[in-house]
């Protein structure tokens, strides 16, 4: 059992730093959240945009067709997804690919992958293409022109979480770990001697960090700048300087619930700090583009418009079950303000549809 091993490890060690705690409960080989669960769906903890309507799915394979076609169609190409859940995106993804059937010739799809039960799912589903792989990690997927999304996919990397209590208190700065009373886990705040951040905060607050975040950019940054290519990132955060504020949570059969409770049986997740991604990226020499709402992408991408030219070939059930899916991706007080848009890709003149 998940606790048992966490309680074993805080015994031994003392305290657990919270990202350590954070890759326990979703990661561990055997017991791990993501390892052992299909979390995606009504019968999961949570809903990705994908699942709540073909339509992102199927823009977001005409933005990334569009960008191919647009930079001379170079092969071979790669259709990278992070994180691809139960594999609907990459589904919807490709039906659209279909309108430009040449791209089928050259291209190869990667899925990375951690989780088995999740894997399976997607087999299954896109079983119909032969040039489907999977992968543990993005550096097993072959070198070429990369078209790569990662949708919900950098919330789920570990977080650590520091406090800073004003220049006149003793213990100016602290760091958040995880300890055990012996039947629930709760936090205990550690004394730093040196700042965690390269900037002194204007009053007392709380400051999230992902340094697997971004050495995960930093890895995405190398595939790209190799044969060039395109990466999306879409993402519940903030694009805010400096990043504050406590957006630790767990979710489970698609409620809120206790961070702490029950380990390993909910989602562990966080908001996206974009603007850091977005330093790292062009640290490494890319080009990024103005982070967008999810409103502001979808509708640029002509989401609105593509609805209404399915109203004749729907019947008015349907129609009223897209008409709200599509409300909630993009209605402000739904998906279509939390949620970010991250493009990145090379120092070249082309911009993406949408930014």
């Amino acid at each position: 059992m998940l606790k048992t091993v966490l309680q074993q490890e805080i015994a031994a060690r003392g305290p657990m730093r919270l990202d350590r705690f954070i890759d326990f409960v979703l990661y561990h080989a055997a017991e791990g959240y993501y390892r052992r669960t299909v979390p995606v769906g009504k019968t999961g903890d949570f809903i990705t945009a994908p699942e709540i309507s073909s339509i992102f799915g199927e823009l977001i394979g005409l933005f990334f067709l569009d960008y191919w076609q647009r930079a001379n169609c170079p092969t071979p190409v790669r259709l990278i997804e992070l994180g691809p859940g139960k594999g609907t995106m990459m589904e919807d993804m490709l039906t659209s690919f279909k309108r430009r059937p040449v791209i089928f010739e050259q291209l190869s799809v990667h899925l990375v992958e951690v989780s088995e039960s999740l894997r399976a799912l997607q087999q299954k589903k896109l079983a119909p293409y032969s040039f489907v792989h999977w992968h543990c990690s993005l550096e097993e997927v072959p070198d070429g022109f990369h078209l790569l999304i990662g949708n919900e996919f950098f919330d789920a990397f570990s977080i650590r979480q520091f406090n800073y209590r004003g220049s006149g208190n003793k213990n100016t700065w602290t760091e958040r770990f995880v300890t055990d009373d012996g039947d629930n886990f709760g936090f205990v705040e550690m004394p730093l001697s040196h700042p965690p951040v390269d900037f002194t905060p204007d009053a007392p607050c709380l400051i999230e960090t992902s340094e697997t975040s971004l050495a995960y950019a930093d890895l995405i940054a190398d595939k790209l700048a190799k044969k060039g290519g395109l990466g999306l990132f879409i993402d519940y955060g903030a694009a805010k300087e400096p990043w504050t504020g406590d957006s630790l949570q767990a979710v489970k059969n698609h409620q809120f619930v206790e961070v702490l409770a029950e380990p390993g049986t909910a989602d562990i997740t966080h908001h996206v700090d974009f603007l850091s991604l977005q330093k790292c990226f062009k640290n490494k020499g890319l080009k990024t583009f103005d982070i967008l709402s999810q409103r502001e992408f979808l509708t640029n991408l002509g989401i609105e418009l593509r609805l209404e030219q399915q109203k004749k070939l729907l019947s008015p059930q349907e129609l009223k079950r897209q008409q709200l899916a599509i409300f909630r991706l993009i209605g402000p007080q739904f998906m279509g303000e939390l949620f970010k848009v991250l493009a990145v890709g090379q120092n070249n003149d082309i911009t993406p549809a949408g930014f």
